[in-house]
């Protein structure tokens, strides 16, 4: 019984030293671990005195990034778990809404995709917890009866991009331009356009980043600066509001521009095909959506956009299987 007792104390000491001392009072031994830090602590006080020095809330971060090789079956497990949560919240807004979550778009969002529409503009929206869908500020003015934009300009070589909010969509892609790289209008603000100001309009282009085509993280529309703002966004798809590059006119080789607006065509109308079955599809009854829960992506407003957000590789292992 000595001996046992013994053993048992000893295995013990050992668990408490394999920790080290306590990271608050550096005396004691530590007995616990936070799951979301990683602090050793020894005690309840200590504890909470990590908690408010650190600002941490001891839970563990469900998404934090762990590489593979350190991965352990606890780690797998816990990932798994969080998927089944995932799975459950799905069902839950199914049987409570009976439609997909994108049935939940705001009712001026919903107006504002139809208007776009009508403009042949193909415009679609994010989940409401992404950055882009909290970033945008886009809104349609019934008594004006005009949209107006926010913009993303992007500018090569420089770090940060410029968000402009309420850009009218019949004002030039030129005048909305101008209030960055004019000298007159731009003044002494945004010095770190001042290669861009220098050049002038006519060593700049303006390029559309694509959305849902091909290769549409590597694929551009030029833009014409003399047209409107609801001109150049003609035929286009739209995730959430516009981004344009604003790059030297000699680096235009470098990038892979789109010349034809019929493969964009095709696109835009199998688009839109798709987001009018979708459409039908949350009218009908919750017994048949449940049935399609495992084929249905529930991140985005509009579910076919997963798809053409998906890479090129991707899509070509799927047709390899299929």
């Amino acid at each position: 019984m000595d001996s046992s007792e013994d053993q048992s104390g000893n295995q013990s000491k050992t668990d408490t030293c394999r920790l080290g001392l306590c990271e608050v009072c550096q005396v004691t031994d530590a007995k616990y671990t936070c799951p979301r830090c990683e602090v050793k602590t020894c005690s309840l006080p200590c504890l909470n005195i990590h908690k408010k020095e650190l600002e941490c809330s001891g839970l563990r971060d469900k998404t934090r990034y762990i590489p593979i090789k350190k991965m352990t079956t606890m780690d797998y497990m816990s990932d798994y778990n969080f998927l089944e949560e995932c799975t459950r919240f799905v069902h839950k807004r199914k049987r409570s809404n009976g439609k997909h979550l994108h049935g939940d778009l705001p009712q001026h969002l919903h107006r504002l995709r139809m208007i776009a529409r009508q403009k042949k503009i193909q415009l679609q929206f994010l989940g409401r917890n992404f950055t882009k869908r909290k970033m945008n500020g886009t809104y349609y003015d019934g008594r004006a009866r005009r949209i107006f934009w926010t913009v993303e300009w992007m500018f090569l070589h420089v770090e940060k991009s410029i968000v402009e909010k309420k850009c009218r969509e019949n004002e030039t892609l030129g005048k909305l331009l101008g209030k960055y790289v004019d000298v007159q209008h731009s003044g002494a603000q945004h010095e770190e356009l001042e290669h861009y100001r220098s050049r002038g309009f006519g060593g700049l282009k303006v390029l559309l980043k694509s959305e849902r085509i091909k290769n549409c993280g590597k694929r551009f529309y030029e833009m014409d600066l003399r047209k409107s703002l609801e001109e150049n966004l003609c035929g286009k798809n739209i995730v959430e509001f516009p981004t344009f590059l604003v790059i030297f006119k000699e680096l235009q080789g470098e990038f892979d521009m789109i010349d034809s607006d019929e493969e964009d065509s095709r696109e835009l109308e199998r688009c839109s095909n798709k987001s009018l079955e979708n459409e039908k599809t949350s009218e009908e009854s919750p017994q048949k959506d449940a049935d399609h829960v495992g084929r249905t992506n529930f991140l985005f407003t509009d579910e076919s956009i997963w798809e053409n957000l998906s890479s090129d590789e991707e899509a070509t292992n799927a047709e390899k299987v299929t």
